[in-house]
């Protein structure tokens, strides 16, 4: 089976791609070439593509542009 890369804004991207062969190929799992976005609209195109592929889509990175909440405390 394939899985599919994409790296949203992603840094150290051949260290990643590096342990994620190693740890699964061991399943049995192998990948196509990765793909690049740096903008939401990228990222959602890439997604429609590589869903059209594979149903196992890895999204690296992206951190420093998610906004994260949390809730007020009480």
């Amino acid at each position: 089976m394939d899985y599919e890369l994409i790296y949203y804004t992603a840094g150290r991207t051949a260290e990643v791609e590096r342990v994620l062969d190693k740890n699964l190929s061991q399943m049995g799992l192998s990948h196509s070439a990765g793909e690049a976005a740096t903008t939401t609209s990228e990222l959602a195109n890439a997604l429609a593509k590589k869903l059209k592929k594979s149903q196992l889509i890895f999204v690296i990175g992206g951190l420093n542009n998610c906004l994260l909440y949390t809730s007020p405390s009480p």
